[in-house]
């Protein structure tokens, strides 16, 4: 094994699973951490994306590239994440604020393969995660700087400009280790809070006291002239504006106390600046601006200008300006909140129900007649399904087409594809639109809801097939260019590109999967409980990336779709069996008990399907390989709050952190481990949430046993293995372990 020698830092953000924080909040964080770090780095003359890191959960370690002066590292860092770090809590809720502890130390390093290993490293670590510095990490501080005795001795303290004598040393006792540390806290003093106690806040109990603080990013003597322009606009579609400046991955909220400009900034201020940095208030400023337009227009835009320059968000501006795309149709919003999306007035959206790109199939009543548009219904469940097909019909002809064919429902769930034709085509702006496109491919483009009021207009008309649609746990609902996706708590209603709309033709399957649907358009999943890093929308594909070795890194909707497939077809009795989506507030309380950010792929499972009732059907139930029941999302919470009773203390410790690295074993059961399915004698498949490289692996726990890891790597591999299984199944041959096989009474069990 080669060993060199490496500048080591490592990162860890206080209270990264503070109850308080929401999975969003923690989003943000992670988000940040990297914005924050990447910015430190380069003001610090180092080239973060030469450095090996490892992702840690709730922070990360760093090693600098070789040759890299640990003087430099010691001089510059420090103030440099300290600058970064405040520029990012300005823009950013207290519940996503950050503080950091951060510890050098430099020594040699190995890799084993999997991940960084070394005694430097260990040292780091443990100075890092130490009760003495943790106490000594005043909460009113912002980060703490927590040198190894050698990097001290050797580094700092050898180098007055480095400013030893501002360096504390704390005895550090962990376990066999023990050592003296040197802790150095910057950014002391509670941060800046705007309003002084007892002073009126503007919009009344819209703010509640955290907003408070969050609106220190605006000065209160910045805000009053903006306070009184708002306040005098009149705005029919507050929400549209509302739902763009937020962007396309976060319901709207709740409109009940948004009355104005002014009251609708007040709450979006209330949300997290994306990794760009950018306040969606600041966002809704540039859109608000761009509609009233005149010399209204011109001092919001200075306004945003203004604050921009103070917040060092010019650049970023710029750059999202010219990255802007033309405006499409995204809406998302809680359908408790369905009323007030469908309050407005405005033109008719006959547009939108445009004729299939040209290279699409054509179905044998299209090959003659004025061109068609593509209609498909997919309901999670059959209950409800005339009423939607009624409502759908019925949208169709408010917009001046007509049903040309009707295809035979697919029982199961349910789904049925439809075609529509704007009736006299020909005589219509969207039937020249239509001809146009079929004879110039190239230029293949369709109608966009340029304005709030061509929005607007398609929300009412929508009125009866959102009211349809909203008791059906999910649902995919496509006419033409437009797209309802229905995904437990959340409608969202989105235009399609040209391109979106030619990857679905040729990807209808994906009409089927609520979830997934989404991810392959480039759109972000509906549900805001999805916990995990964010990253820029992919390019339009449905099968996702891979690992260097080859390996899917999230396959979970085309590997659920196989899976369901195989059983409505040969085991008809188990697929009754598979629940519907799990309830949005079921994956938030599980994230809420647990206090960790659950994997991507695990939460898209959740969202396709709440797992079997165990106890009514066990004997009928679908089984994972192992015969394990997948667990409904509120026997999770159940099962794990009755395992973590008996943690096993040589990993977990009391604080919450763990010894042992994700993918170890474990004698009894670790607080970390998630479990997913459960066997008839208690046994269970969890995903190890423990930081390191395995990161969201399969375990086996079984209480005489402890956990052990299973072949999967993630959930992903979990059904990709098992629909291959299923597929692969062979009647004739004998069944061999790890098998499917059929029993007689028409059930899947495993060999």
């Amino acid at each position: 094994m080669t060993y060199s020698s490496r500048t080591i830092v490592v990162v860890d953000v206080a209270g990264f699973t503070a109850p308080e924080r929401t999975s969003l909040d923690r989003l943000a964080i992670r988000q940040g951490l990297y914005e924050v770090l990447k910015t430190a780095f380069a003001g610090s003359d180092v080239d973060f994306g030469e450095c090996a890191v490892e992702d840690r959960g709730d922070g990360a370690l760093i090693l600098m590239p070789p040759g890299t002066e640990e003087a430099v590292v010691a001089d510059r860092l420090p103030d440099r994440i300290a600058v970064a770090l405040r520029r990012y809590n300005h823009t950013r809720t207290p519940q996503a604020w950050m503080r950091l502890r951060v510890s050098l130390n430099f020594g040699d390093v190995h890799h084993d393969g999997t991940g960084w290993g070394g005694e430097a490293i260990d040292t780091a670590f443990r100075i890092l995660d130490a009760q003495a510095t943790k106490e000594k990490f005043a909460d009113t501080s912002l980060m703490a700087m927590i040198s190894s005795r050698r990097f001290f001795d050797e580094v700092i303290a050898r180098d007055p400009g480095l400013l030893p004598e501002l360096y504390t040393p704390v005895e550090v006792s962990v376990k066999a280790f023990t050592e003296t540390a040197y802790l150095r806290l910057h950014g002391e003093g509670s941060p800046p809070v705007t309003e002084q106690p007892g002073t009126p806040v503007a919009g009344g109990d819209l703010l509640a006291a955290s907003t408070v603080e969050t609106l220190a990013m605006f000065p209160v003597e910045d805000r009053t002239p903006l306070r009184h322009q708002l306040t005098m606009v009149d705005v029919p579609q507050l929400p549209v504006l509302m739902s763009r400046a937020l962007g396309p991955s976060i319901p709207l909220p709740s409109l009940a106390d948004v009355t104005d400009a002014w009251s609708a900034f007040l709450v979006l201020t209330d949300y997290n600046a994306g990794p760009d940095g950018i306040p969606p208030a600041i966002t809704f400023l540039r859109l608000l601006a761009e509609q009233v337009g005149g010399e209204l227009g011109s001092l919001i835009d200075a306004w945003v200008r203004d604050q921009a320059r103070g917040l060092r968000l010019v650049s970023a501006l710029e750059r999202h300006s010219s990255a802007q795309p033309a405006p499409t149709f995204h809406l998302e919003f809680p359908s408790a909140d369905l009323d007030d999306m469908l309050a407005y007035d405005g033109p008719d959206l006959a547009g939108l129900f445009e004729s299939a790109p040209p290279d699409a199939p054509l179905l044998a009543t299209q090959q003659h007649d004025p061109p068609g548009f593509p209609i498909s219904i997919y309901l999670s469940t059959a209950a409800g399904h005339e009423l939607v097909q009624a409502a759908v019909e019925g949208l169709v002809r408010m917009a001046g087409a007509e049903i040309i064919e009707l295809g035979d429902p697919e029982i199961g769930s349910w789904m049925r594809r439809l075609v529509g034709r704007v009736k006299d085509a020909a005589d219509t702006p969207a039937g020249r639109e239509a001809a146009a496109t079929v004879a110039h491919a190239a230029d293949a483009r369709f109608v966009q809801a340029q304005d709030a009021a061509n929005t607007a207009t398609l929300m009412q008309n929508l009125a009866p097939t959102l009211t349809a649609l909203q008791h059906i746990p999910s649902a995919v609902v496509r006419v033409g260019a437009l797209l309802i996706v229905k995904n437990g708590d959340t409608l969202a209603v989105h235009q399609l590109t040209a391109a979106q709309q030619f990857h679905l033709n040729h990807e209808p399957d994906l009409l089927a999967s609520p979830h997934d649907i989404l991810r392959a358009l480039g759109l972000h999943a509906t549900q805001d409980t999805a916990a995990v890093p964010a990253t820029p929308p992919a390019p339009l594909r449905v099968t996702p990336p891979a690992r260097p070795g080859g390996e899917p890194t999230n396959c979970v909707g085309p590997a659920w779709q196989r899976i369901t497939a195989w059983l409505r077809t040969n085991t008809p009795a188990t697929a009754a069996t598979l629940r519907p989506p799990a309830p949005a507030a079921d994956i938030r309380a599980v994230q809420h008990t647990m206090g960790l950010v659950l994997p991507d792929d695990l939460l898209e499972w959740w969202q396709l399907t709440d797992g079997v009732d165990g106890e009514r059907d066990y004997r009928a139930a679908f089984t994972v390989p192992g015969v394990f029941l997948p667990l409904p999302v509120a026997r999770v919470q159940e099962t794990w709050a009755g395992l973590s009773a008996y943690q096993d203390e040589s990993c977990c410790h009391a604080d919450g952190g763990h010894r042992q690295p994700a993918g170890e074993p474990t004698a009894m059961f670790c607080s970390a481990l998630i479990p997913i399915c459960r066997a008839l004698d208690g046994s269970v498949l969890a995903v190890d949430l423990r930081p390191g490289a395995r990161r969201g692996h399969v375990m086996d726990w079984a209480a005489q046993a402890g956990a052990h890891c299973t072949t999967w790597p993630n959930v992903s591999a979990l059904l990709s293995d098992t629909a291959d299984r299923l597929e692969n199944h062979d009647p004739t041959r004998p069944a061999q372990p790890g098998r499917p096989f059929i029993r007689d009474d028409g059930v899947l069990t495993w060999a």
